[in-house]
């Protein structure tokens, strides 16, 4: 399988996961184990649209579905888990973090022009509960125009692209807005 249109990328243990937006999966590139797979091809898991990924410290895949409106989890071999979210939480999903443990999901909400829901949505990644919401649309310090990505950092905090505000938005994990 070649590339459609490769959106993002994650490496857990030597294996490399690539969303593919057109070929609507994420191809996994196993390089210690010299293979290759597919992830997000069959029911359950189907992908309609992966766009951000990442994975924790056991290897499992987060895949964000944009029109799903959900993250997709699967384990490091691919086999759907679960999934987290749904249009009644997102108005344009885009991007996941997942603390190494795999137990809390920072979810990228981009919003739209139209509306003030441009913002990081936190969930509990083992029951889908929704714990709490980073940001609102606006110019200040600790608001969003359009954030895009996200990434948790080595030191546990959380680094958001702010798009439209052509910067970089720092938090701590428990969503304390820090510069």
């Amino acid at each position: 399988d070649a590339l459609g249109k490769p959106f993002d990328v994650t490496v857990c243990r030597g294996v490399v996961y690539v969303s593919d937006s057109v070929r609507r999966r994420v191809l996994a590139f196993d390089y210690p184990g010299r293979r290759y797979f597919r992830i997000g091809d069959d029911e359950p898991g189907a992908l309609l649209k992966p766009l951000g990924v990442a994975s924790d410290a056991a290897c499992n895949v987060y895949v964000v579905d944009g029109t799903l409106a959900r993250v997709m989890i699967y384990d490091a071999r691919g086999k759907y888990l679960s999934s987290v979210g749904g249009v009644a939480y997102f108005k344009h999903i885009s991007h996941v973090a997942v603390d190494p443990a795999g137990t809390r999901l920072y979810i990228v909400d981009t919003g739209t022009v139209e509306n003030r829901d441009h913002r990081i949505r936190v969930f509990d990644a083992k029951d889908g509960k929704h714990l709490q919401d980073i940001g609102t649309r606006g110019t200040e310090p600790g608001k969003f125009n359009l954030p895009r990505d996200i990434a948790l950092g080595a030191d546990g905090n959380l680094y958001v692209v702010d798009g439209g505000n052509f910067r970089v938005v720092v938090f701590d994990k428990a969503g304390r807005y820090l510069q």
